[in-house]
């Protein structure tokens, strides 16, 4: 038999590599609206928080940042690695048919793909986890139809884009937005 799924449930995989039986999944209901758009970010947000600490994501940042020539601390070209990676390693895969999904970002690495959120909550996690604050942007293209979601980081003074979801550079925005939302990923 199989069951239906409301729309607007949230399937959370809760692997952890740490957990024998873990919980594969969670079900919850969000609202419909910005509601539910507040409630999707916030839990992106908090599992930013939970994964930053986290010793294999803190290891692969740290091997993807490799051996940068110059100046250690050029911070855009750290943030620069790690956008390539996600953007070019990790593909993109809509959700399933009539549920909305939330991947944790160790998730997203073992099976190496996600939607625009599971792709920006893994971003978010490896660049927090090198220092830089971050944050989601929801945004839509008719008024109150949210219907995206990218990463931005806080550099040099400025929320930098970072949408990994499309083959374009880092810094650029999709055009024509009618609203949107954003949700930082405080400590």
């Amino acid at each position: 038999m199989m069951t239906v799924l409301p729309t607007r449930t949230k399937w959370l995989p809760m692997r952890h590599p740490q957990l024998d039986n873990a919980v594969p999944f969670a079900l919850s209901e969000i609202p419909n609206g910005k509601a539910g758009v507040i409630k999707t970010l916030t839990i992106m947000a908090d599992l930013v928080r939970v994964y930053k600490a986290n010793a294999s994501i803190r290891q692969l940042a740290v091997q993807l940042l490799g051996n940068i020539n110059g100046n250690a601390k050029n911070y855009k070209v750290q943030i620069q690695r790690l956008f390539n990676f996600v953007q070019t390693r990790i593909g993109y895969v809509r959700d399933i048919r009539g549920v909305e999904t939330i991947q944790t970002p160790l998730y997203t690495l073992d099976i190496g793909s996600g939607d625009c959120d599971d792709k920006s909550v893994l971003l978010a996690t490896l660049i927090e986890c090198i220092g830089h604050p971050t944050r989601f942007l929801a945004m839509g293209f008719a008024p109150e139809n949210y219907c995206h979601v990218i990463c931005e980081v806080y550099l040099n003074g400025v929320w930098v884009s970072l949408d990994t979801t499309e083959n374009r550079p880092m810094g650029w925005k999709p055009p024509d937005i009618v609203c949107g939302y954003c949700v930082e990923c405080k400590l």
